[in-house]
């Protein structure tokens, strides 16, 4: 029987030491490691981006950069293969 909290990935079972907390829009931070994970949606799918600084203020910074980065990405060209995109 498994214990609550835990997963099995692969025949291993795996606990989380710490836990997500929201600090801001799109900004979360791991209790046990004290990281910053910006937190967007691409497309309808969920992305969780280490920002890996303690400092809330660069995480911040990285996390607007991620963010505007995420923004350029044209969708349709992203979907495209190879040899379509040079015809």
């Amino acid at each position: 029987m498994e214990n609550p909290g835990t997963t099995t990935t692969i025949g291993r079972n795996h606990q989380r030491k710490g836990e997500f907390r929201k600090v801001g829009e799109n900004l979360y931070r791991y209790s046990s490691n004290h990281g910053y994970y910006a937190v967007f949606r691409v497309n309808g799918k969920l992305f969780w981006k280490s920002l890996a600084p303690a400092d809330r203020e660069l995480a911040n910074r990285k996390l607007k950069d991620e963010l505007e980065k995420q923004g350029k990405i044209d969708v349709d060209a992203a979907k495209m293969s190879l040899p379509r995109c040079w015809t």
